[in-house]
């Protein structure tokens, strides 16, 4: 067949062509790659402003609890009755600040990218002495007494040390603010053919329902961390980095118990209990 010229031509345009939109694309591509890791950058930037500010207001809001349940469980001798009066309103501002604290926290968790673990085999007992002994000073004068099950003494975990720090303080500093002056905050150990839980139990006011629903649409991550309600966000986010999950149960003025689930491969080793009655150690916070 006999090559004809302008049909050459014609492919030679359309080549060209093809070759010029190809290479103008890609330039764009390049250029929404680049505006993507831009804005990627400045969520990152921004989440971890929200969490600053949202730990910065933590100190003093629970600060300003604590010295408003000590003034209002004075006797009315030491403290007329509006004192008191004035000490629950404190209180109740207190709880209402420490709230949107954990809103703030919920939202840097919204923005932060997926929880990256680094796992290692690390003794229970000293981790949860020192998330303790924060949350407990941050009451100043009020205090929490946190009754620590003798298995948990003894157990050996195989997780990110300092993202199960993270979770505990924020598990442990919800359930301060929901519990009043002198109240027991327990946690123990719950180990099933794959799992090992740390369970949390508090006697505060607990929540309604409506307040844990915490399995939205994986989709939709402002409608799950909102549901979250308790700045837990980042901590169900880290929980589940591990293969893992965290969970609410609540009795409306009763109380709450907040279950972080691990894979039970994570249980490195539980030594032998001593031969004594099975009575949960009592550490009391600071106070």
């Amino acid at each position: 067949m006999p090559e004809n010229p302008v049909f050459l031509a014609v492919c030679a345009l359309v080549l060209s062509l093809l070759a010029g939109a190809c290479l103008h694309y890609r330039r764009r591509l390049r250029h929404c790659e680049a505006a993507l890791a831009e804005a990627r950058r400045g969520l990152a930037a921004g989440g971890r402003c929200l969490g600053l500010v949202a730990r910065e207001l933590r100190v003093p809001a629970f600060g300003m609890l604590g010295h408003a349940e000590r003034l209002g469980a004075q006797s009315p001798e030491a403290a007329p009755e509006a004192v008191s009066v004035g000490a629950l309103a404190i209180a109740a501002m207190a709880r209402e600040l420490l709230r949107l604290t954990e809103d703030v926290a919920d939202l840097a968790a919204a923005e932060a990218g997926p929880g990256v673990v680094a796992p290692e085999a690390f003794p229970v007992a000293p981790l949860l002495r020192e998330v303790t002994e924060t949350v407990g000073s941050l009451l100043g004068p009020a205090c929490r007494h946190w009754r620590i099950a003798r298995e948990l003494e003894v157990a050996t975990l195989h997780a990110d040390r300092r993202a199960l720090h993270g979770v505990l303080s924020h598990v442990l500093t919800r359930a301060a603010r929901l519990s009043r002056d002198g109240d027991f905050i327990a946690l123990r150990l719950l180990r099933t053919a794959d799992t090992v839980s740390l369970i949390v139990e508090d006697e505060g006011m607990g929540a309604g329902a409506g307040d844990l629903a915490v399995d939205a649409a994986a989709g939709d991550e402002a409608m799950r961390t909102r549901g979250m309600g308790f700045g837990l966000a980042m901590a169900q986010r880290l929980m589940r980095a591990h293969g893992g999950e965290l969970r609410l149960e609540a009795v409306p003025g009763v109380g709450t118990r907040t279950w972080l689930t691990l894979p039970g491969t994570c249980l490195v080793e539980a030594r032998p209990l001593p031969a004594r009655p099975s009575v949960g150690a009592l550490v009391a916070a600071p106070g």
